[in-house]
């Protein structure tokens, strides 16, 4: 577990968390690198869970909930197009209330927004 919150009343709060885009959740971040298996083993260590294969040629480790994939830096272009992050971080997806499927980008990252519907 990366973070737990001990004080969940206090924290989790609906002024605290209400967002302009109705974000309901994290569904997964997306890391591009030249080193994928390398960065993979950090990651699969801070988060205590076992990486396994990800469709995309790299790595993914999935959480309680959500995932982490770290996909090589050509299959991360392929589905992330117009993402340019400079640090490994170049994508995440968040679910949100009735967003529909769309791409926005910020600091060169994609951020896609899912349905939380479906």
């Amino acid at each position: 577990m990366l973070i737990r919150h001990l004080t969940r009343e206090l924290l989790w709060r609906p002024e605290h968390v209400a967002h302009p885009n109705h974000a309901v959740g994290l569904i997964e971040v997306i890391y591009a690198t030249d080193v994928p298996a390398e960065t993979m083993t950090r990651m699969s260590r801070l988060a205590g869970r076992p990486a396994g294969p990800d469709p995309l040629g790299g790595y993914r480790v999935r959480l309680t909930r959500g995932t982490i994939r770290v996909l090589p830096r050509v299959a991360a272009a392929q589905l992330l197009p117009g993402a340019t992050g400079a640090t490994p971080l170049i994508g995440v997806t968040i679910a949100a209330e009735a967003a529909g499927d769309r791409v926005v980008h910020a600091g060169g990252v994609a951020i896609r927004f899912v349905s939380a519907e479906g």
